[in-house]
């Protein structure tokens, strides 16, 4: 027939697909093969995000496991005697719970120029030093008291002894870095001081850098305390034994010798001493944490050289007190407010030797017994 199309043109027609063979859909394929992709990809991440949960629940346990004095130290160094100097005091308030009538808090003039032992046996009071020193910041005065008023019988009474350019020269940006890991590392232990997302983060860290320098002495010997390390700046002492000999002084660090400087001076010769906002807020705030609990706070400036009262401007001092006495309920400003000792009393221009701290430690006796008695608490035990 005409119509009828040979078996050889039906072969090579432009259709050349089989008439039961189905055709291949190569946009299908690629589509199941970009799912095949991302659904390997969303498994890595999955894994790799439960990994690091693990291991960030693991550094975060062992951080915060880790005994607070060690943790807040360098896990692969020695550490200096200002880290030692600036955790004792907190450490005494967290670890300790043994009653006292007064406490002392401060700067490196509160720790080396108030004696309790002398002090208790003036006036009967039992007393601790929890001076320690104005490069670690406002805020460890705060966590100190706080730490301490939690753990402990509330005092008579808070002073606070401190020198009258110690925040003006305590302000170096240098010291930022240990202020942070201070608060960070101690301000868990009291309430409302550190945001819990710094917390977490802080005690991973910590645990990570814990669990790194384990592993870096494995092969090394055995493990290494270190503050059973030599001190950096007093190697007679690790942080253990000037942590005894601390306890034993009730807090007093004693300087050695007569005079540390030739003579008495000042930096910034002419310019008023200033008391900055951060220092302002930070002994606002512990005059609130006092009046909470119904204690006065006293405030005390240490002494000074008599050759310094010329070198600087000291009135915005004299006025930063004033005010602070007359707007925060509780708090005393002690009379005179600055006092300049002979330079024969001195160690240097910001402490005193163990002359001029035992002169200072009776004067501070008077004037407390004298607080007290203003307050209506009795002096006797």
């Amino acid at each position: 027939m005409l119509d009828q199309q040979p078996e050889s043109d039906r072969l090579c027609s432009t259709d050349s697909t089989p008439p039961h063979e189905p055709q291949f859909d190569s946009s299908r394929s690629d589509s199941g093969t970009r799912r095949k992709r991302i659904t390997s990809a969303a498994l890595v991440l999955g894994l790799t995000a439960g990994s690091c949960g693990l291991l960030s629940a693991s550094a975060y346990r062992l951080g915060r496991n880790t005994e607070s004095d060690l943790r807040f130290l360098e896990p692969r160094r020695p550490p200096t005697v200002d880290e030692a100097v600036i955790a004792l005091p907190i450490e005494y308030a967290l670890r300790s719970d043994e009653r006292n009538d007064v406490i002392f808090l401060g700067d490196s003039a509160c720790r080396c120029g108030i004696d309790p032992v002398e002090f208790t046996r003036s006036t009967g009071l039992r007393a601790y030093n929890l001076g320690s020193q104005g490069r670690a910041g406002p805020m460890a005065l705060v966590l100190t008291a706080k730490a301490y008023l939690l753990r402990h019988p509330p005092p008579r009474i808070v002073v606070l002894c401190v020198s009258p350019i110690g925040w003006d020269i305590s302000t170096d940006r240098r010291d930022a870095g240990m202020r942070a890991r201070l608060l960070a590392n101690y301000g868990p232990e009291v309430e409302g001081l550190v945001p819990w997302n710094e917390r977490v983060s802080y005690f991973i860290k910590r645990g990570s850098l814990a669990a790194s320098a384990a592993r870096s002495v494995l092969f090394a010997g055995p493990p290494h305390d270190v503050r059973d390390f030599p001190l950096v700046g007093l190697e007679e002492d690790t942080y253990r034994t000037l942590e005894r000999r601390t306890r034993e002084s009730r807090g007093y660090g004693r300087l050695p010798g007569l005079h540390h400087a030739k003579e008495p001076g000042l930096e910034r010769k002419g310019e008023p001493v200033t008391v900055p906002d951060a220092w302002d807020r930070g002994v606002r705030l512990l005059a609130e944490t006092c009046h909470a609990m119904g204690i006065p706070l006293l405030v005390r400036f240490s002494p000074m050289p008599g050759e310094c009262a010329r070198m600087r401007d000291f009135s915005p001092v004299e006025k930063w007190a004033q005010t602070l006495e007359s707007s925060c309920s509780g708090v005393i400003v002690g009379r005179p407010t600055l006092l300049w000792y002979d330079w024969k009393l001195c160690w240097d221009a910001f402490h005193l030797n163990a002359e001029g701290t035992a002169k200072y430690t009776q004067a501070v006796a008077v004037e407390l017994r004298s607080a007290l008695v203003a307050t209506g608490r009795s002096t006797q035990n």
